[in-house]
């Protein structure tokens, strides 16, 4: 008789923690001991994001280093279709811009020198690592047209890394900062004032002084004695 083979003995158990609520949603927290990622909850209960870019978000922490996140990449793999795609990819979480809107017009410059070069199929990684770049050459002036230009012009005919190409023309050629702009002139003083209109206390007349009195000429005759009454 063949001998009896035992059961296998149950999986432990310990690892598993559960959390009751009176209502809603119930947690089963199982502690892993293989491949996972973890999302901190200002990613999963974000409140501008949507399900959509809450859910690419995830996957692009979970794939390896390299993997392609193109849109095109990312829309074969998925079945939401490259127009939702493109659009959760506007708005990836990421640490506070120095400048949000010169932020998202690297973003965009980059996205867009695939129709320049196919070479230039960049993902959302090399993305976020090339924008601050970018931004510092909007800040010194230089507009997206120009700066196109600069980084897709004359490249090399064998281009094995795209993304180390952008990174060492966005270093090497980046431009001086512009220069400050000219401090006003300091204030001397109060700006002149002529004097106030007075009217004349011997002839009516009108005319500029600080005080009322006289007018000049009126001023010359009492001095003289009278001009015309002297001649008299």
């Amino acid at each position: 008789m063949a001998e009896q083979k035992l059961s296998a003995a149950p999986r432990p158990t310990q690892g598993v923690r559960r959390f009751a609520t009176p209502s809603g949603v119930t947690h089963v927290r199982t502690c892993l001991s293989g491949q996972y990622v973890v999302v901190g909850n200002h990613l999963a209960q974000h409140r501008e994001l949507s399900l959509t870019a809450i859910g690419l978000a995830t996957h692009i922490f979970s794939v390896p280093e390299s993997t392609p996140v193109d849109i095109r990449s990312l829309a074969e793999r998925f079945p939401e279709g490259r127009d939702r795609i493109a659009f959760a990819l506007r708005v990836p979480p990421q640490e506070p811009a120095r400048s949000a809107p010169l932020h998202e017009k690297a973003v965009a410059l980059l996205a867009g020198l695939r129709r320049a070069d196919e070479r230039f199929t960049l993902s959302l990684r090399e993305v976020r690592r090339l924008a601050p770049a970018v931004v510092d050459w909007f800040e010194r002036g230089v507009g997206p047209v120009a700066l196109r230009h600069t980084l897709t012009a004359d490249l090399p005919v064998v281009m094995k890394y795209p993304a180390g190409v952008l990174a060492y023309r966005l270093r090497e050629l980046l431009p001086p900062p512009l220069p400050a702009a000219p401090e006003p002139p300091p204030v001397t003083g109060r700006a002149h004032r002529p004097p106030p209109f007075q009217e004349c206390d011997g002839c009516d007349r009108v005319f500029r002084a600080p005080e009322p009195g006289r007018c000049r000429d009126c001023r010359h005759d009492h001095v003289t004695g009278g001009g015309a009454a002297n001649a008299a």
